[in-house]
């Protein structure tokens, strides 16, 4: 008589491979995880100096606008850093710090939106950057 179905033997062998599987796609699941993050991030930063650069060419408030960024965090401000009008603070998720530019501003100037050029790096320590750049007429790129 003939049984139907697995033997204990071929699910062990079956549930192995499904494990060794899973092992050899969770860096790479990490890995774009991580990049996914730092993406976001990096888009964010860019929105917050396209926010400032916009509010200082309408002049909002009559007061020029800009950008500080600290190690996990970044603030959209009027008026200087030292006396900020309206401070918008950013949190960095996942473990994303700024890497080059801690403790500096990316402030333009009302009506032209120029300032002065600067780079700013994100990532995770050890580990992938992205860096957004500032031109001194007011570019702002994500490379």
């Amino acid at each position: 008589m003939m049984r139907r179905g697995f033997t204990i033997i071929e699910l062990l062998v079956v549930l192995s491979l499904v494990g060794v599987l899973a092992m050899l796609a969770a860096p790479t699941f990490l890995t774009m995880k991580k990049n996914v993050a730092l993406r976001n991030e990096s888009t964010i930063i860019v929105n917050a100096l396209r926010t400032a650069q916009y509010r200082s060419i309408v002049s909002q408030d009559n007061y020029t606008h800009g950008v500080h960024f600290d190690t996990d965090r970044l603030t959209v401000y009027g008026n200087t850093w030292s006396n900020p009008v309206n401070p918008e603070v950013h949190l960095f998720s996942n473990g994303v710090v700024v890497t080059q530019g801690i403790g500096s501003d990316a402030v333009f100037s009302r009506l032209i939106g120029s300032s002065t050029p600067q780079v700013i790096s994100i990532g995770y320590p050890g580990g992938t950057i992205s860096t957004i750049t500032i031109s001194g007429a007011g570019a702002i790129s994500n490379l």
